[in-house]
């Protein structure tokens, strides 16, 4: 035989056997299995007995509170004609509970879970929502999906219907919604706080309240920057962004909104291209904070309602399609900057040193 020969042999050899040591790529060797929960499949023992990589396509709705610990999986509604889902049935306990997992999925299911939270993301985790619905979390201190301790969540195309809150994020965790509905929440629609940041992009919102920022955290709406045709809009009945302790919350092209605004201890809300439409909203801005409005790409920016401005704080107006429609009170060091050429309608300004 000769050098050459065995040479070629010896690269064979080695090959295979790297590939019995597990030289296959992931994706290679994962596996899917199947939960049929309208015959009493467990979901659970499904999921325990899974590897990291793998897949499990759900048929019906399973009862149960699950949880997904310390692997990365994807839970999917099968082609079946559904619904296809997941309705917690403990009392106090997470409906979907996630736990340091880098990469799970979740799609196309229905998720409920009438007595507390619907998703919680947990521990440094990673995870991707496409095509579900969270709803009637509506108990307690529930909400539609938490993400919390220093975890990243990306949603594309959910409805979160019917919650105390729609979606939170807390502990420095970041979470993202594509095309997403956030309906009829009896408080905040969308919740950051401590370290945190929340966007809605292409996203509608309804409900008793819209945005919250607090503790250096972050929320903003955004209509202009996908450009996926999906509808966008904020309109809630109380209060559309407030935002508290070094805090941001913007509205970003979002067009007309009825509710509130507020913000305290040295925050910031901003309105791009977002008018205020409702004559009764008490908007505050106080203790060092500001209130930026301004017109964005596609339409202007307004108030409508009267705005108390306080404690060191400012209002500032930029931009001639701006408009101002209402009453502006300064008052304990507050002020305001109306840039010459807004429209002033009918508004009223009080007691503001840096006004026409």
């Amino acid at each position: 035989m000769s050098v050459s020969s065995a040479s070629s042999r010896l690269l064979v050899v080695c090959a295979i056997v790297a590939l019995l040591a597990g030289g296959l790529p992931a994706s290679a060797l994962a596996k899917t299995h199947k939960v049929d929960c309208t015959k009493q499949g467990d979901l659970q023992k499904a999921i325990d007995a899974a590897s990291s990589g793998d897949s499990i396509e759900i048929t019906g709705v399973c009862m149960a509170n699950i949880v997904i610990r310390d692997k990365a999986l994807t839970l999917a509604g099968a082609a079946a004609p559904g619904p296809h889902g997941i309705t917690g049935v403990a009392a106090n306990t997470d409906g979907v509970r996630i736990e340091n997992s880098r990469g799970t999925r979740l799609e196309s299911l229905v998720i409920s879970n009438p007595v507390f939270t619907g998703v919680r993301i947990r521990y440094f985790s990673e995870v991707t929502m496409t095509d579900c619905e969270v709803s009637n979390t509506s108990a307690g201190s529930a909400t539609g999906i938490w993400v919390q301790e220093s975890s990243t969540f990306n949603g594309t195309r959910l409805l979160l219907d019917g919650d105390l809150h729609g979606l939170g994020a807390i502990g420095n965790s970041r979470a993202w919604c594509y095309e997403c509905d956030i309906t009829d929440s009896t408080s905040w629609a969308v919740y950051s706080v401590s370290h945190s940041s929340i966007s809605l992009l292409d996203s509608v919102v309804t409900g008793n309240r819209g945005l919250l920022a607090a503790e250096a955290s972050s929320a903003d709406i955004d209509c202009a920057s996908a450009g996926s045709g999906h509808a966008c809009s904020l309109a809630p009945t109380g209060v559309a962004g407030s935002a508290a302790g070094l805090s941001t919350v913007r509205l970003y092209e979002s067009g007309d909104f009825d509710g509130r605004l507020l913000a305290s201890d040295r925050s910031e809300v901003g309105l791009v291209g977002a008018r205020q439409m409702t004559a009764a909203a008490n908007n505050r801005i106080d203790s060092g904070s500001s209130l930026r409005v301004e017109p964005g790409a596609s339409g202007s920016s307004g108030l409508t309602g009267h705005t108390d401005v306080t404690g060191f704080s400012h209002a500032l107006f930029y931009g001639s399609s701006t408009v101002l429609d209402g009453s502006l009170t300064c008052s304990a060091a507050g002020d305001a900057w109306v840039e010459p050429g807004i429209v002033l309608t009918a508004y009223a300004i009080g007691g503001c040193d840096h006004v026409p």
